[in-house]
C-alpha cells in the first residue's frame, strides 16, 4: 500500500497494517485470546503471548481505501452485535489514524466462543 505525498512515497506492508488492526481488536472487550496450535502456539505460550485474533487480512481495493478481515473468538455471555460494532469502530479508527489510508470496510468472522 503506498502513499504519495509532495516530499516521496511511503510504503505501508499488509502486515503492518494487519497488526495495527489486531493490537486495536485487542483493546475491545468481549475479545478473548486464542491458542494457535502446534509448536508456534506452545512457544507463544511459553513467554506469556496469546493472539487476540486467529487471522488477520488487509488489503488494498479501490481508490486506495482498505478492506480488513479478521477472525475472532470472543467471550461468552457478551452481546455478539455490540462486540462487533465496538470491534468495527476502533479497529476502523486505529488503522486509519495510523496510516492515514481511508477503511472501506472491517469484515468480522466469528469463529469460536469461550
Amino acid at each position: 500500500m503506498l502513499i504519495t505525498t509532495e516530499l516521496g512515497t511511503i510504503g505501508i506492508s499488509n502486515r503492518a497494517v494487519e497488526a495495527i488492526a489486531e493490537n486495536a481488536a485487542a483493546t475491545c472487550i468481549g475479545v478473548r485470546g486464542t491458542d494457535t496450535p502446534g509448536l508456534q502456539g506452545k512457544l507463544l505460550s511459553l513467554v506469556g503471548i496469546k493472539q487476540q485474533c486467529l487471522s488477520v487480512s488487509a488489503q488494498s481495493v479501490e481508490s486506495g481505501a482498505l478492506q480488513i478481515d479478521l477472525h475472532l473468538a470472543v467471550e461468552r455471555g457478551v452481546s455478539i452485535r455490540t462486540i462487533c460494532q465496538n470491534l468495527k469502530d476502533q479497529v476502523g479508527y486505529e488503522v486509519e489514524k495510523c496510516t492515514g489510508m481511508p477503511v472501506r470496510e472491517v469484515n468480522l468472522y466469528i469463529d469460536a466462543i469461550r
